[in-house]
């Protein structure tokens, strides 16, 4: 019970703007139970990002690490790598992607608050947020950002 107080003390403060304390854990897709990892738990520079079912490996456990004014990167535990948009692109359908950090914008992520403990995981550099490609519930998909279109695809929770 006191773990899952203090992931919502992190949570809520992430999405008021307060400062924001590191913290590990694996991100869990709301739907599906899948979480994110790197597809192949590759250490390599624009490695695709996927869901996966959990099974405790490096590659689909995540840093939050402050960038200020709320935001934070997301760092790669098996591969120290940070969650990026490919390319800094702003499109629909951009893929989410693993690269070193360069501390760009579109390496910089806010929770949004959905309810329930639910958030989506929104991007600073095109405001688009992280989903589900064709909002599937296979694992082995990939991660895209879209513009914010109300499915379950695009809702997550920390696990730690």
């Amino acid at each position: 019970m006191a773990r899952a107080m203090w992931l919502t003390l992190l949570i809520v403060a992430a999405t008021s703007g307060a400062a924001l304390a590191q913290a590990t854990g694996v991100i869990v897709n709301v739907p599906t139970g899948l979480v994110i990892g790197v597809r192949g738990s590759s250490t390599n520079d624009g490695a695709q990002l996927i869901t996966w079912r959990s099974n405790g490996n490096a590659s689909q456990s995540w840093s939050i690490t402050p960038t200020g004014a709320g935001w934070f990167k997301l760092v790669n535990a098996g591969s120290g790598l940070c969650v990026g948009v490919t390319g800094g692109s702003t499109a629909d359908g951009a893929n989410i992607v693993q690269w070193h950090d360069d501390g760009s914008m579109n390496q910089q992520w806010r929770w949004k608050r959905r309810g329930g403990g639910q958030f989506l995981l929104v991007n600073r550099g095109s405001g688009k947020v992280i989903g589900v490609a064709g909002g599937s519930t296979t694992q082995g998909t990939s991660l895209i950002q879209w513009h914010e279109d109300g499915t379950p695809n695009q809702l997550w929770h920390l696990q730690r």
